[in-house]
């Protein structure tokens, strides 16, 4: 069977059937976008960072979601029943108020505002740009794994991998969780690998990876205080002491020019119902209201895709060997930043960790090739 899929012509077959299948997807994404009331805002900060002028970018937010959108999407998004989606359009004031919620993904928003410069619509732009990540991703994950683990698994899990229900909605949403995905994978493959010049390339993508979303610095932090503390023969101090002031230098620049909401107002808003008019609204957070927030979680006790991933970490974890020393500390980090993720933000949306989801998939197959080489029966003996 093996020899089977050595032949030349049996593999150019199978890359065009794994083309043809993820162009499907993206066709598929671009008749079926999900646009919700976040689209409308993103385009508004957009608009901000391409000149508008403020007292315009209200009106000129809505005109371009008529005339992007249609009428039927465009009612839904001011739907008078709701009174947020309404207030918000018929109060610019309360509108703007909404704007550093957004904001702050700063690369995201860049290249928005640089589609409206090009003359292109931010909300198509949004879509085709999930598009270039996905195709992006699929290239990456199907040289990446044919290398790791042979044509054959590697091919396998990239066709599997892309198909994935969890990164199909992350595609077809409207966010920056597409492209938060492709800069999360891109900066953990090159962090992963033994080359210390690939290692120093992570980091400006960590650094894009944070100002497309902040919340990612946690994993950037956990990693660098973990290779810090522990000193794990792979990584230096000094590179550990680089990944710990990127997120922190980060979070001052964003507070210094951005001036983001702290997170107690986002966390009610998130989770204690959505505040129309923000600037007057109470920065405080009880207790009581923390813990009311994680009855989101109530709901997805069971989510597959994100206990998935705990479970390939934790398999990672269990099956640990002095080789495989660098997969130890990834699944440790990245287990320790859920936990810190999940008790800031206690919602487990697929779309949020599918970046992680993926690096999951990556450190068990790599685990798995380690274990088919020998590493079971050293495991064993021990």
């Amino acid at each position: 069977m093996e020899a089977f899929f050595n032949i030349l012509s049996v593999r150019i077959c199978l890359v065009i059937f794994y083309l043809l299948g993820i162009s499907a997807m993206c066709l598929y994404a671009e008749k079926r976008c999900f646009y919700d009331f976040d689209t409308v805002l993103y385009t508004a900060c957009a608009l901000e960072g391409s000149g508008t002028a403020p007292d315009k970018i209200h009106q000129e937010t809505y005109h371009l979601v008529r005339r992007d959108l249609g009428p039927s999407r465009f009612m839904q998004l001011t739907d008078t029943t709701n009174n947020y989606r309404s207030s918000l359009f018929n109060n610019s004031a309360n509108f703007k108020s909404q704007l550093p919620f957004y904001r702050i993904k700063v690369f995201y928003v860049w290249l928005l505002s640089r589609a409206i410069k090009a003359q292109v619509s931010p909300i198509y732009f949004s879509t085709l740009l999930n598009i270039i990540c996905y195709l992006g991703l699929s290239v990456i994950l199907i040289l990446y794994f044919t290398k790791q683990s042979g044509f054959l698994m590697g091919y396998t899990a990239s066709l599997c991998t892309m198909l994935l229900p969890m990164l199909t909605s992350t595609l077809r949403s409207n966010s920056p969780d597409m492209l938060t995905t492709l800069l999360v994978v891109g900066s953990l493959l090159l962090l992963l690998s033994q080359n210390l010049l690939y290692r120093y390339f992570s980091l400006p993508v960590i650094l894009l990876l944070i100002f497309t979303r902040p919340e990612n610095s946690t994993f950037v932090l956990c990693f660098g205080l973990y290779v810090f503390f522990s000193k794990p023969s792979d990584y230096t101090r000094s590179f550990a002491s680089i990944l710990i002031l990127i997120p922190l230098m980060s979070y001052l620049l964003l507070i210094f020019f951005y001036k983001p909401y702290p997170w107690t107002l986002l966390y009610r808003h998130s989770f204690l119902g959505y505040i129309a008019n923000v600037q007057n609204s109470s920065l405080g957070l009880s207790f009581q209201e923390y813990v009311l927030g994680f009855r989101f979680l109530a709901g997805s006790v069971l989510y597959s895709d994100f206990f998935m991933m705990i479970f390939l970490l934790l398999t990672v974890l269990f099956y640990k060997g002095k080789q495989n020393s660098r997969l130890s500390v990834f699944a440790k980090t990245i287990l320790l930043s859920l936990i810190v993720r999940v008790l800031l933000f206690p919602d487990l949306s697929s779309r949020f960790f599918s970046g992680f989801f993926i690096i999951s998939v990556v450190l068990f197959l790599r685990q798995f090739s380690y274990l088919n080489k020998g590493g079971l029966r050293a495991i064993s003996a021990e």
